[in-house]
């Protein structure tokens, strides 16, 4: 009971680092299938993991008149028009006392402007007319803004589009212009999969009023390939990955990617997977939709199996701005496999799920906190088994995970991720905590261990030496990864298990377009005694192209 009391303040404290951080929305996972059916390998395509903060947009414009008379210092401000934030009045207070030159007016309708981008006003116009100053008292027009019309340009002509219309359609006349709104909108806009979307604002002869232009660029269809030789127990090959990713085939905002894999002796594994998505409605609501099939015939255990899985699902943003997520998730997924290698073992089951999730997120320019937190049921239908010992097909979990990442200075990353899962049942197999592979247990083979009731973590510091080229994204890194867990059946031999390595790599990024990586991870920390503690060295190397992307 020991280690279940420390798995169960593990779980506890990923919980409270999800709910205490402000950022840690939970991030939407809803475009990937719930369980990989070939675990423990890098993803084909350059890592873009890293979260960006959306760029603010300029919510306001500032008109700035030189002042007539003789010159005085400020000895007053009178705003006229809206009520104006406390934050920018305290600001405005501070050029009391300065000259009233036009230098200093036009920093001071700057610095009111900066405060206004972090207060709950969306749009704002601040206008210093041409006065006389002698008696020293500024006069300062402020009004709070309004959207009247947005347009959507491409090729610089406006065109139609259905979705960024609908998407920017509730903050459209809107007096005056909510923050929550407004940055919606746009966030929506900005993350339409197949369009690059710079907003900006146009100007109007109505007083207050906004126009908003959303300039799209159509993103062309992208592909990509990749090489890991990683290797699992049953598995002793690395894989060979192509794939790629189209926009707006079916309809406008939609997204199909599909993935053909192979072992490099092109007979161990070979898997395919295809996904799709789409916008349902205007209000950021997603549909998921994924299939994927697998054969594995291992050399050292020359049984030949097949496995299949579908899901399908449905994503909506709660919370949505700049810097904040918060959405829910639900989706079901079946899996069929006979004979087909997992990890460790060979897996004969047919098991359905539902699951709920809340994901999220919060970026700053410094720092990304990721995380979400997924309840799983199994669905006992008519078909439904499991191989697994003991397993259950109408299981229940409860699973977590977290990401933080935090930048030091221009050259430093700090990468912590940790992933918690705790359920009473015996689980099957792919339900399972899997530690082992490039996620969590580097020094180990893929899939080598996998807990019912688990938890695991790794701690990556990164340095970049380069500033500036085509390669400044490349990396030096050191890490180490832990975790432990148990299977719930008592005659498992994985009761209280604990197992930790430790490496040392390096990333060649040329761009966001390709990526070389090595590693060497070692064990210090082995889950049985006996098992072979050599390095394991890691090669991947993965590249991209996307047409009239340099």
């Amino acid at each position: 009971m020991k280690h279940r009391a420390c798995t169960l303040s593990a779980i506890a404290l990923f919980g409270a680092m999800l709910l205490l951080q402000p950022a840690a929305a939970l991030q939407g996972a809803a475009t990937e299938l719930n369980r990989p059916l070939d675990p423990g390998y890098t993803p084909p395509e350059p890592d873009e993991a890293e979260p960006k903060p959306e760029a603010p947009q300029q919510r306001g414009r500032t008109d700035v008149a030189a002042p007539v008379g003789q010159a005085s210092t400020i000895q007053g401000i009178n705003f006229i028009g809206s009520d104006v934030p406390e934050d920018v009045a305290m600001i405005a207070e501070s050029y009391l006392g300065r000259q009233a030159d036009v230098q200093t007016l036009k920093a001071l309708a700057t610095a009111m402007s900066a405060a206004y981008q972090d207060s709950s006003v969306a749009l704002f116009s601040l206008a210093i007319p041409r006065q006389d100053l002698s008696d020293g008292v500024v006069d300062v027009h402020i009004a709070e803004g309004y959207v009247k019309n947005a347009y959507v340009r491409k090729d610089g002509k406006v065109t139609e589009s259905q979705l960024l219309s609908g998407y920017m359609a509730p903050v459209v006349g809107q007096q005056p212009t909510s923050r929550s709104s407004y940055e919606r909108a746009l966030t929506l806009s900005r993350r339409v999969p197949g369009y690059e979307v710079k907003p900006r604002l146009g100007t109007t002869k109505e007083q207050g009023a906004t126009n908003v232009v959303l300039d799209v660029k159509p993103k062309k269809n992208r592909f990509y390939g990749g090489y890991d030789n990683r290797e699992s127990r049953l598995i002793d090959r690395g894989r060979l990955t192509a794939g790629g990713v189209g926009y707006n085939l079916m309809r406008e905002g939609d997204q199909l990617s599909g993935r053909l894999s192979i072992s490099t002796d092109g007979q161990q594994a070979r898997s395919a997977e295809v996904s799709y998505r789409s916008p349902v409605g205007a209000r950021g609501t997603m549909l998921d939709l994924s299939a994927a099939y697998q054969e594995t015939r291992p050399d050292s255990l020359p049984i030949e199996g097949e496995a299949t899985q579908f899901s399908a699902g449905l994503s909506h943003p709660l919370l949505l701005d700049f810097k904040r997520e918060v959405s829910a998730s639900f989706r079901v997924d079946h899996l069929k496999s006979s004979n087909a290698a997992f990890g460790s073992v060979l897996t004969n089951d047919e098991v359905t799920a539902a699951r709920l999730g809340l994901t999220g997120r919060k970026t700053t320019k410094k720092r990304a906190v990721l995380g979400s937190v997924t309840l799983s049921q199994g669905i006992d239908v008519n078909s439904a088994e499991t191989s697994t010992p003991g397993a259950s097909v109408d299981f229940t979990k409860l699973s977590l995970s977290s990401r933080f990442i935090q930048a030091v200075g221009k050259n430093v990353r700090l990468n912590l991720s940790a992933s918690a899962q705790w359920t009473d049942d015996t689980l099957p197999a792919n339900e399972r905590l899997l530690i082992g592979g490039a996620s969590f247990g580097r020094g180990f083979r893929n899939g080598l261990v996998a807990f019912d009731t688990g938890y695991a973590a790794i701690f990556e510091p990164s340095y970049r030496p380069l500033r500036k080229g085509n390669f400044k994204q490349s990396d030096i890194y050191v890490f180490a990864d832990y975790g432990g867990g148990s299977v719930n059946n008592p005659a498992s031999s994985l009761q209280d298990i604990t197992l930790g390595s430790a490496g040392v790599g390096v990333r060649f990024k040329w761009k966001d377009m390709a990526m070389l990586g090595l590693e060497m991870a070692e064990p210090f920390e082995l889950p049985v005694s006996g098992l072979n503690d050599d390095p394991i060295y890691s090669l991947t190397w993965s590249f991209k192209y996307q047409p009239g992307q340099s």
